[in-house]
């Protein structure tokens, strides 16, 4: 009896261990339960037309304030001066807090999915911007510097993350497509019209440097060497023709001192650039953008 009294007497831990483990694995549970709700709320939200279309509008208007805030500084008139350094900020921050957003639902996948380009890109801009906001606040960084000049370039960069938003439009979709599937045909025009104005550019630039070596310095010469002197200038001038940068008659008169040799080469080089080049390229693009938009 004495022994059976003692050992019912004898405290038990176990039980009381028990419980408590329990409630330590329901609150966790619960835990667990409730961050992903809230995870699958956010996803809704930042996945959503709508947040989207509120970003592009804040992205727009944060391209619109850096407008306004060149203009004043151009101009001297320091239009709500004070308020600039405050906005730039408030925009920042709320660039910081979607990108938070984002990275709070996709945690690793933000670097990893589809879009991973986007985000690294968006990324870049909110760590560069929110590193200048407070160095221009904390450290009294001049506006003027270098470095301040980059990230209002950054800033203005942050333009090609409204494609991202209303790449949903379908017109805007056919669009981009045209315009990516016309890139091989934009460098092949391009590498052939390089070919076109190398061609002539050296024919020009041999012509005069061999009339400057004969008839020596003078002010056709001199004219001559402004136009045509060096390779580089005679492409830029052979450039500048097709693209309405200077009226063609202007660098045909000073060929005319070379003889009657050099002068028709340049409307040789005019009329194979303009009337068939340029038209046989526009009808090469506009092929290829309807055959994207079909597609």
């Amino acid at each position: 009896v004495e022994d059976h009294s003692h050992h019912s007497m004898r405290p038990s831990k176990r039980p009381s261990v028990i419980p408590f483990r329990k409630q330590i694995t329901s609150a966790l549970a619960s835990a667990t339960g409730m961050c992903d709700s809230t995870r699958a709320v956010v996803s809704l939200l930042t996945q959503s037309s709508k947040y989207e279309a509120g970003v592009a509008f804040m992205i727009l208007a944060n391209i619109i304030f850096v407008g306004i805030e060149a203009q004043s500084a151009a101009t001297g008139t320091e239009i709500f001066g004070y308020l600039f350094d405050e906005t730039n900020l408030a925009f920042d921050i709320i660039f910081a807090l979607d990108l938070l957003l984002r990275l709070y639902v996709f945690r690793c996948g933000f670097f990893k999915g589809d879009d991973w380009r986007w985000n690294v890109l968006d990324t870049f801009f909110v760590v560069s911007c929110l590193v200048a906001d407070i160095s221009v606040m904390a450290f009294s960084v001049d506006i003027a510097s270098r470095s301040f000049r980059a990230i209002r370039l950054v800033r203005l960069l942050r333009t090609i993350r409204v494609a991202k938003a209303v790449r949903s439009v379908r017109e805007f979709q056919k669009m981009a497509y045209a315009l990516i599937s016309s890139v091989k045909t934009l460098l092949c025009s391009l590498l052939m019209s390089f070919f076109v104005m190398y061609f002539f550019g050296v024919l020009f630039c041999q012509a005069v440097t061999d009339f400057v070596a004969t008839e020596g310095p003078s002010e056709t010469a001199d004219e001559l060497i402004r136009v045509y002197g060096t390779l580089p200038r005679s492409f830029m001038t052979l450039f500048m023709v097709v693209t309405n940068g200077i009226s063609w008659n202007l660098v045909y008169d000073p060929l005319c001192e070379l003889g009657m040799t050099y002068p028709p080469f340049l409307i040789l080089y005019l009329v194979i650039v303009l009337f068939g080049g340029m038209n046989v390229v526009t009808s090469v693009f506009v092929e290829s953008a309807v055959m994207s938009a079909q597609h």
